[in-house]
């Protein structure tokens, strides 16, 4: 179980770092951080961003045999 908790830390950390950067574009494009468009888009992207790694949890779960398709949502959350 400790290689798929050390996965999901680094599938976080790749998810943050992700984010930062879009955050960093979003402001140097001149786009008001504290504006509705930089928190609507941020928000968005954390979605997408989020569903990916739920997803990537779930596939590489499957593959060392920790989550099987009846219990990925419960074992991921």
């Amino acid at each position: 179980m400790m290689i798929f908790y050390d996965v999901n830390i680094e599938l976080c950390r790749h998810r943050d770092a992700a984010l930062t950067a879009f955050g960093n574009q979003l402001a140097d494009a001149g786009i008001e951080i504290q504006g509705e468009r930089f928190r609507t888009e941020m928000l968005a992207y954390a979605a997408r961003l989020e569903q990916w790694r739920y997803e990537a949890l779930v596939r590489i779960g499957k593959r060392i045999g920790v989550v099987s398709g009846e219990r990925a949502s419960a074992a991921l959350h």
